[in-house]
């Protein structure tokens, strides 16, 4: 998994999520590799993350055809909602899970992961609120694909958090500018946590002697 800077989907963290869109399972849902998430970015200029998944055009000898992302909203404001991650799936009628298919966008011409066969796909979320609250929030992704013969697929669940994020890519300079830099700082870690310690960009980690 790999994380990245620089450079929609809003689930507004208001204890109020858009429900999945209705629709018939498969009786037996799995979990592939042949679907999975590849990294986490941040796009400074218009304050919004985004993910990158991978989907192979065939699993399990059948056709893909259609593929997106999974959320769970699992906590904000010290609030714990009702995501279990069996909600987690297709049809899923948690009020804090919600299903979202590329509908053909989003898909990238960049080989982000190790496949040369896969096609690589971002879905872009916004950070509703600039808050304290929105960037803490805890969230859950999946991605998914559909096949030919109706069933659906899953890749492995990750959990993530704005202010995780954006404290991964501060530390480990990330950020292609200066600017860039200097708004995970200004913008998210610090209205998070006002005691955040500023790292000066374009200094590496210490070597000790």
């Amino acid at each position: 998994m790999i994380i990245a800077g620089a450079l929609s989907l809003c689930m507004v963290v208001s204890g109020i999520a858009v429900q999945t869109p209705k629709e018939n399972c498969a009786a037996e849902d799995t979990t592939t590799k042949s679907v999975d998430l590849e990294g986490y970015q941040i796009n400074t200029k218009i304050g919004t993350q985004r993910i990158i998944a991978s989907v192979e055009p065939v699993i399990n000898g059948k056709s893909v055809v259609d593929y997106g992302l999974i959320y769970g909203l699992e906590s904000f404001n010290k609030f714990t909602t009702s995501w279990k991650e069996e909600d987690m799936v297709a049809g899923s009628e948690n009020r804090y899970v919600y299903m979202q298919s590329t509908e053909g966008t989003g898909v990238l011409t960049y080989q982000f992961g190790k496949s040369a066969t896969a096609t690589y796909f971002q879905m872009s979320m916004t950070f509703g609120k600039f808050s304290k609250v929105a960037y803490e929030a805890n969230y859950k992704v999946r991605a998914y694909a559909k096949l030919s013969d109706g069933t659906y697929v899953y890749g492995s669940i990750y959990s993530y958090s704005i202010f995780k994020v954006a404290s991964y890519l501060y530390q480990k300079q990330r950020m292609k500018t200066e600017e860039e830099h200097d708004y995970l700082y200004n913008n998210i870690l610090t209205v998070v946590d006002p005691s955040y310690g500023k790292i000066d960009f374009g200094w590496s980690e210490i070597v000790t002697l």
